[in-house]
């Protein structure tokens, strides 16, 4: 059982990425793209409920409510969202560009800390992989990608029409925004960081305009930092629980155990 269990995570990545990066190149065929991202999403929800299992499973000791130890696990909220994506039938583009990306990297991590240093012979091929792997890894640029994809998903859910069911539309956004972004904003540097980039930005180009617009990007802005400290405030004692998944970007060892 323990040796499958890795073996599947890695092929649901492999699988995961496949199917996403398929996804992106049939965008402009609407009725392939929708069949492929309804799989994605179906591969996505399996995957990272899978991990939520064995997460829920290593920390079964440290004291708190089931409850408490979902609200708090990463890999739940992907599973969650792209749940909710697939029962909603919304498929926003970045989400599949998310998705895919991180199972990229994982899989590309797997190889070169799993099964590469077993191969002693060195090819252009592995070569080739230690260089991507080292290039995303260090500094953290895959961290920062996937981030910036998961933030502007927000955004572009905003510019979608679901003709079919606002109603669906609406809750989508609501649900996007409070149960994923501001989960990862109170829970992920880099989350914060591009926010508080943009943020200073927007400061910067209001200081140029009227002082009616000036005045109304300002308090927008303010607007959007007082969400975000509520989901600060909402997510305090994440960064006080043991969470193995709260970094995406690294592997996660409990599916090993």
């Amino acid at each position: 059982m323990r040796s499958i269990i890795p073996m599947l995570w890695l092929l649901l990545h492999f699988i995961s990425f496949i199917i996403c990066f398929l996804s992106v190149i049939m965008f402009f065929d609407k009725k392939a793209h929708t069949t492929l991202c309804n799989y994605a999403l179906v591969v996505s929800s399996f995957l990272h409920f899978m991990v939520t299992f064995f997460d829920l499973r290593v920390t079964a000791n440290i004291g708190q409510q089931v409850f408490d130890r979902l609200l708090r696990n990463y890999s739940f909220h992907i599973g969650s969202t792209s749940f909710v994506f697939l029962m909603t039938q919304i498929h926003p583009f970045l989400w599949f560009v998310s998705i895919g990306f991180s199972s990229f990297y994982q899989v590309i991590r797997y190889l070169v800390i799993q099964i590469l240093p077993r191969i002693r012979s060195e090819n252009r091929m592995t070569s080739i992989l230690v260089s991507i792997y080292r290039q995303l890894s260090v500094p953290p640029t895959a961290e920062l990608y996937l981030s910036i994809f998961e933030l502007f998903t927000s955004i572009s859910l905003f510019f979608s029409k679901e003709k079919r069911n606002p109603i669906f539309s609406d809750f989508v956004k609501a649900f996007y925004i409070v149960w994923f972004v501001m989960f990862r904003y109170a829970t992920n540097k880099s989350h914060q960081m591009i926010w508080n980039s943009i943020s200073l930005n927007f400061v910067a180009i209001a200081g140029t305009l009227p002082n009616f617009l000036g005045n109304l990007i300002v308090g927008s802005i303010a607007g959007v930092s007082c969400f975000g400290n509520a989901g600060l405030r909402l997510y305090s004692q994440v960064n006080q629980t043991p969470n193995p998944t709260q970094n995406q970007m690294e592997m996660n060892d409990n599916i090993m155990a």
